[in-house]
């Protein structure tokens, strides 16, 4: 599934995008991790850097960095 990437005017990864990742992260690992919330923006973070947003949902699965 290739996503559509978000994004601000700085050709950052837009917030919308984000909490999106976010939610996804939490849904899938919040039985196995329990973490703060910065730590779940960290890892979105981490994902969203790769510039190909087709990859995003693969690194979603992937255990945390």
């Amino acid at each position: 599934c290739i996503r559509s990437q978000h994004t601000d005017r700085s050709e950052a990864t837009a917030e919308v995008s984000l909490r999106e990742i976010i939610g996804q992260l939490q849904d899938i690992w919040s039985a196995t991790l329990q973490a703060d919330a910065v730590i779940w923006r960290m890892w979105t973070n981490h994902i969203t850097r790769g510039i190909n947003p087709s990859t995003w949902d693969r690194a979603v699965l992937d255990s945390p960095p």
